[in-house]
C-alpha cells in the first residue's frame, strides 16, 4: 500500500517521474519481480550503513509496462484515480 500511495502521490503532483534510494540489488527485484522499468541515475554510496544508489522510474514508462504486462498492477496502481489526471486520451482503458 505504501508504494501505490507514492506512485498516487507522483501522479497527483504531475511529476513525471520518482525516485527512491536502493540497495544495488534491489534494482533487479524492482525491474524483474516488480516490472517497474527502473534505471540507475547516481553510483552507489555507503549511505546510512549500506551501500545505496539512486534509482529512478518514469510514469509514462511504467504505465506502459503494467498495461501491457501487469493489468492486474496496473488496476491495483490505479484504483480511485481520475484516468484523465494521469492518462494521455491516446490509451483505452477500456481493454484493461
Amino acid at each position: 500500500a505504501v508504494h501505490r500511495c507514492a506512485v498516487q502521490h507522483t501522479f497527483l503532483s504531475e511529476a513525471d517521474a520518482f525516485a527512491m534510494a536502493v540497495e544495488p540489488w534491489f534494482l533487479d527485484v524492482y525491474r524483474d519481480l516488480y516490472g517497474l522499468p527502473m534505471i540507475m541515475i547516481s553510483e552507489p554510496q555507503e549511505y546510512m550503513g549500506s551501500v545505496t544508489l539512486a534509482g529512478l522510474v518514469f510514469l509514462d514508462q511504467m504505465i506502459s509496462s503494467f498495461i501491457k504486462e501487469r493489468p492486474n498492477v496496473f488496476k491495483w496502481i490505479t484504483e480511485g484515480l481520475d484516468s484523465e489526471i494521469w492518462m494521455p486520451d491516446t490509451i483505452d482503458l477500456t481493454a484493461v
